[in-house]
């Protein structure tokens, strides 16, 4: 029997050959994932530095408002001069030397009306602006209470104003929202205090960060018989937040972050500046003052401050206002509040 060969591959015809995995394409898209997924981290992580260092920034280096920008504002919009005002009191202006390293500058305005009662007790105020502010800014309030018969002592902040930006030894100073400065407000009123009779009523008054200063301060200081705050936030933590909500934005990581750099870098934290603890510790009479259309820093952080504060108080909401508007809108109904706040508490 003949056995019949397998046939013969034919020579044109192409060996088949075994399929390999495509390691090479495996690899490459692997690493083009991982390269992708750095890219990302990095640009998120670049996001996250810039949104951080924009809001310490914020904080801590604001661009504030010289005096003439201030006075020139309060006489285009409100026809109130400045100049004029000052000169129709007597005033003096002062140097603070704070013993943090640096120099603040006030002025001290007497009233028209000295009193004529020798029994009498001397009255005065400190009156505090708010975040880029200055002093001038706060000149409408100084009427109020001028009108009341209060000498009244108002002053820049540190790094703002006419005050000092850096220190004795040339080192910058930061914005501290109401931490370092409510040290400040301690500090100066033990050295103004010096100036006015031993006898002399005391009390602060305080507009936005200004009110939150009063308000962080007032339980240091057990001469005063009254504190004023007008629209100062809860706390700098919550303020925060709002501000992060008015700008449509997620407060986290951001502001995490951002507080971490302010531990380190300049010393002070958002939870460092509370106003709500801080009234729950004294007893001294407060009038709170708020705008109900204010969403800068939003109205219910009046109540909140309101229903912390034990002891005689009030609060007073002026409509329409937004934020630190109330004494601009409402002159007249404002100096009505406060004159019968003051008369309420014997004053």
């Amino acid at each position: 029997m003949i056995k019949s060969r397998p046939p013969r591959p034919s020579p044109h015809k192409k060996p088949s050959r075994v399929a390999f995995p495509k390691t090479n394409d495996y690899l490459l898209t692997m690493m083009t994932a991982i390269i992708i997924v750095l890219v990302a981290a990095m640009l998120i992580l670049t996001a996250l530095a810039v949104a951080t260092d924009k809001f310490v920034s914020m904080l801590t280096r604001p661009k504030v408002h010289s005096h003439e920008e201030s006075r020139d504002y309060l006489k285009s919009t409100e026809h109130f001069d400045c100049n004029d005002f000052e000169n129709a009191h007597e005033h003096e202006t002062f140097i603070f030397d704070s013993p943090r390293g640096y120099s603040l500058r006030g002025i001290i305005m007497h009233p028209n009306t000295p009193k004529t009662d020798v029994s009498e007790p001397q009255k005065a105020a400190i009156i505090v602006h708010g975040y880029t502010g200055n002093y001038s800014s706060m000149y409408p309030y100084a009427k109020v209470l001028l009108d009341n018969g209060f000498n009244v002592v108002l002053y820049d902040h540190r790094m703002h104003g006419i005050s000092d930006r850096k220190d004795k030894d040339g080192r910058r100073i930061c914005c501290s929202m109401g931490y370092f400065e409510s040290k400040d407000l301690k500090d100066l009123f033990y050295h103004v205090k010096t100036r006015f009779d031993k006898g002399c009523v005391w009390g602060l008054l305080g507009e936005s960060m200004g009110g939150a200063i009063v308000m962080q301060t007032a339980p240091e200081i057990p001469e005063l018989s009254f504190v004023i705050d007008d629209c100062g936030y809860s706390s700098m933590e919550e303020e925060a937040k709002a501000v992060y909500k008015g700008l449509h934005m997620p407060s986290w990581p951001t502001m995490q972050l951002g507080n971490a750099v302010l531990k380190h870098r300049w010393k002070w934290s958002l939870y460092d500046v509370d106003a709500i603890k801080a009234m729950k510790r004294t007893t001294i009479p407060v009038l709170f003052c708020h705008g109900d259309a204010d969403t800068f820093v939003p109205t219910h952080m009046a109540r909140e401050v309101y229903e912390a504060k034990p002891g005689e108080k009030a609060l007073r909401l002026y409509k329409g206002s937004t934020h630190a508007r109330s004494v601009l809108d409402h002159p007249q109904e404002y100096a009505q509040n406060v004159r019968a706040f003051l008369k309420g508490i014997g004053l």
